[in-house]
């Protein structure tokens, strides 16, 4: 199990036992995004809108239930700045597909 870094993380773990990372600065978001993440883990962010990074992190011969992938995304709409919106479009990717881009 890897070490969650508690003053880099917001840290959840959901009621069927799989755990959420979500960073709390760009700089974390960063570390979240690009050292912490595995390959399979499942990377959360708002579209088109400021806010943190998050990680459904993997559990290896397991896919989450819908409603798992659900509570991810509500993290991530409630860690952005579409927080008090009525919608949010959330992406949602396998970490292995994330990079950060030039600039």
């Amino acid at each position: 199990m890897r070490e969650i870094i508690k003053k880099r993380m917001r840290h959840f773990i959901l009621a069927d036992e799989w755990q959420v990372v979500a960073g709390k600065t760009d700089n974390d978001n960063d570390f979240i995004s690009i050292h912490f993440s595995e390959p399979e883990d499942y990377w959360f962010h708002v579209e088109g809108c400021p806010g943190s990074h998050i990680l459904l992190l993997n559990k290896p011969g397991e896919e989450p239930h819908s409603s798992t992938i659900r509570t991810a995304a509500e993290i991530a709409a409630y860690y952005s700045k579409a927080k008090n919106a009525s919608k949010a479009i959330v992406g949602i990717s396998k970490a292995k597909n994330v990079s950060k881009q030039k600039g």
